[in-house]
């Protein structure tokens, strides 16, 4: 089936205004990737006669996606954190995911309104 058409019981007619109308799709797709070869092309040149490459000339484009610093920094940030030990500032939870044990133990000590980080309090920088 092309588009809906069962080809094995059209007539002549039918299949020939089928080809007809692929042979469109198929030029107009080849034009369309003689373009993009084209434009390749001719990135390719300039970066070669200026020897440069993609990752020089769009540096954003190309970062690295791993996990070092981007879970280093959200995991550092202070403003992140939604508990911490009133006793010591240093020692905070993110509150994301279930309560760390820890924790746990702090709220019942203290009380979940005692461990809670507040906007206004001030941070402990280590």
């Amino acid at each position: 089936m092309a588009n809906g058409l069962d080809l094995r019981s059209a007539d002549d007619k039918v299949l020939e205004k089928e080809i007809e109308r692929l042979t469109k799709e198929k030029e107009k797709r080849d034009k369309k990737n003689t373009a993009l070869n084209e434009a390749k092309e001719q990135i390719e040149k300039i970066l070669s006669d200026k020897n440069l490459t993609l990752e020089k000339v769009f540096p954003d484009k190309f970062k690295k996606k791993g996990f070092s610093a981007k879970i280093s920094d959200k995991n550092n940030d202070p403003s992140k954190h939604k508990w911490r030990n009133p006793n010591d500032h240093s020692e905070t939870f993110h509150g994301v995911g279930p309560k760390t044990n820890r924790l746990k133990e702090l709220i019942a000590e203290h009380g979940e309104e005692a461990c809670k980080v507040l906007d206004n309090w001030p941070v402990v920088e280590e």
